[in-house]
């Protein structure tokens, strides 16, 4: 049954503990590429800055997250599962709508950030669709 909510799949992350590594095997080993890389401080106090390799196939976005603090959801998940898929990000028109239709379903949310105008969300699809679910607001960045 189509709710019409989620629409179409944006994003497939990953975690790993060397982006740049996982990035240069998808690189070499399966062609796909080429890569950005981005640092900055998903919490205000971390550390040090989490490292993501952004790269496409086709329309969607292969995203590898290299955390560094206890404080997202990112490390706590490589140290219980290690390196692989995280989460799945699916575009949506109204987060605020999609974040309650999702909550209303049972999928708990495990954290909601924002940073500056950008907001997102993951909720705990791991039982259900064997992933953590995102669905984002990219606010100015749209």
């Amino acid at each position: 049954m189509k709710n019409g909510l989620f629409y179409e799949l944006e994003q497939i992350g990953l975690v790993a503990a060397d982006a740049k590594a996982m990035a240069k095997n998808y690189e070499e080993i399966l062609g796909i590429g080429p890569w950005n890389f981005l640092e900055f401080k998903l919490s205000p106090d971390e550390e040090q800055k989490t490292v993501i390799a952004s790269g496409k196939i086709k329309d969607v976005e292969l995203e590898i997250i290299e955390p560094h603090s206890d404080k997202v959801i990112h490390t706590k998940f490589l140290e219980d599962n290690g390196p692989g898929l995280h989460h799945l990000l699916f575009r949506c028109d109204d987060m605020d709508k999609a974040s309650a239709y999702l909550i209303e379903k049972g999928l708990e949310v495990l954290e909601d950030i924002k940073l500056g105008s950008v907001r997102w969300m993951y909720f705990d699809g791991r039982e259900l669709f064997g992933a953590i679910i995102e669905v984002h607001d990219m606010g100015d960045l749209a």
